[in-house]
C-alpha cells in the first residue's frame, strides 16, 4: 500500500471518529431534552438491571 493510501485511510478514520463523537453528543442532548435521564434516575432496585 502506498504512503498516499495510508494517509487517506488515516484521514477517513479520523473523520469517522469525529462524526461518531458529534452524534453521541447530539443524542445525549436529545435524551436530556426528552427527559430520558430523569426518568431512568427514578428506576430503583431490580428495574435498573433490566435496562
Amino acid at each position: 500500500m502506498t504512503q498516499h493510501m495510508q494517509q487517506v485511510e488515516a484521514f477517513a478514520g479520523q473523520v469517522v471518529t469525529d462524526v461518531a463523537a458529534t452524534l453521541s453528543g447530539v443524542m445525549t442532548n436529545v435524551g436530556h431534552k426528552l427527559g430520558l435521564y430523569k426518568g431512568s434516575s427514578r428506576i430503583t432496585g431490580e428495574g435498573r438491571t433490566d435496562l
